[in-house]
């Protein structure tokens, strides 16, 4: 099952450049997800007030063309079915205008939250979503991020209640807002994401 969400940014969701916010773009892409657990009848929130729920753990997304202000955009997604007993991928596409800009695939763990432990993909849950075999990148395994030797800045940054979600941890959107929050001083020129890697190029 391939899933669409269209969009109409708002001002809020650029930088002062025109550029549309990194931030605007995987929460689109998480919320074309959660429009596909909708219609598979997985509704996320019910689901995790009934104990179990979906955790998205990795994302590898790449942005070719940056959307500008004033254009309309279309998320489409789909699911590739279970990767391993416990979890499944998510694919991407994002749309400026009709034109294909970037495209994204994303792992998700079933989880009990009751035991607070991971929790089996079965196949009833899967046929739900109608899995797509549709790749958008040759290599489905997810690269991983080597943690530096050194750090060229830290920034220690309190949890405040509104960054915990329904899952009862941080979301994983607001961690890419610590991210933005130790560049507070200075002033943003661009921002691109290449690898899952965050570029951020300083005035």
């Amino acid at each position: 099952m391939f899933v669409e969400l269209n969009y109409d940014p708002l001002l809020e969701d650029f930088y002062p450049n025109g550029d549309l916010k990194i931030e605007t773009i995987l929460k689109l892409m998480e919320n074309a997800g959660s429009r596909h657990s909708d219609k598979a009848g997985d509704n996320i929130l019910k689901g995790a007030a009934r104990g179990c729920t979906w955790v998205l753990t990795d994302w590898y997304v790449l942005i070719d063309k940056t959307p500008k202000y004033g254009k309309k955009l279309k998320v489409i997604t789909w699911t590739m079915g279970a990767t391993s007993l416990f979890s499944t991928s998510r694919n991407f596409e994002l749309y400026c205008d009709g034109e294909k800009v970037g495209v994204g695939t994303t792992k998700w763990v079933r989880f009990d939250l009751a035991e607070n432990k991971p929790a089996k993909v079965t196949d009833e849950i899967m046929a739900c979503y109608e899995p797509e075999s549709k790749m958008v990148f040759e290599d489905t395994k997810l690269p991983k991020i080597e943690t530096p030797a050194e750090w060229s800045r830290i920034c220690k940054i309190n949890l405040r209640r509104g960054d915990i979600d329904f899952n009862h941890h941080v979301h994983n959107l607001t961690y890419l807002d610590y991210v933005m929050e130790v560049y507070r001083k200075m002033y943003m020129t661009c921002i691109i994401l290449t690898e899952s890697v965050l570029i951020i190029t300083l005035l």
